[in-house]
């Protein structure tokens, strides 16, 4: 049974979006040209989805942005649209205030990216992983599972955001492991350590 979409009438929606069911989207939303949103989202007022890659070479260009199921999306988010791939939020998935998802990037499953946060396109967060309060990433970071990013760190290109680790500071660095997240989530040794591989297997053919 499909759910109807609750879509407020001054929210901009381009002729060419493609949306599932079940979503809310709030007063004066931009979803622009070359989206397809799935089901069960909520996009809070303000928030822009699929505005040009903020790249020199690509402001006017098309692009994509694919959306999945579940996630909430807070007031004036912005989220680019891709340039040599779509920009892709995955599922429930949490982007509070402000927060930016740069272009070409890749958002798993149940990441919560905190109000200010800044992430430079072609970067991938990986499954659970947690960014705190107004950290920035730089372009083609790649955070792991489970990985806590304290607020206000800056994540370089040297930065090794393994799994289930929590790190800090400018530069990030490591600072324990989140044993909080990995129980929250319960995580076993046997998954962290697939998870590891996985991680670094993205990582090495990422361009940092």
């Amino acid at each position: 049974m499909l759910i109807q979409n609750n879509i407020h009438p001054t929210a901009y929606i381009a002729p060419d979006v493609k949306i599932g069911s079940g979503n809310y989207i709030g007063p004066y939303v931009v979803i622009d040209y070359g989206v397809t949103i799935g089901n069960g989202n909520y996009f809070a007022s303000h928030s822009v989805i699929g505005s040009p890659a903020e790249h020199k070479d690509y402001f006017l260009a098309p692009g994509k942005t694919i959306i999945g199921n579940n996630n909430r999306i807070h007031e004036f988010v912005t989220v680019n649209r891709g340039t040599e791939k779509p920009t892709e939020l995955k599922n429930d998935i949490i982007l509070l205030r402000g927060s930016h998802v740069g272009h070409d990037s890749t958002i798993h499953d149940k990441v919560t990216v905190s109000c200010n946060v800044m992430i430079g396109g072609h970067s991938t967060i990986l499954e659970g992983a947690n960014l705190g309060l107004g950290a920035v990433l730089h372009q083609f970071s790649v955070i792991g599972h489970y990985c806590m990013v304290g607020m206000g760190s800056v994540v370089i290109k040297s930065t090794n955001a393994l799994p289930g680790i929590t790190i800090a500071g400018n530069p990030a660095k490591w600072i324990k492991k989140n044993k909080i997240g990995l129980k929250r989530a319960n995580i076993t040794t046997t998954e962290l350590e697939k998870y590891i591989e996985h991680y670094e297997s993205i990582r090495s053919h990422s361009r940092l």
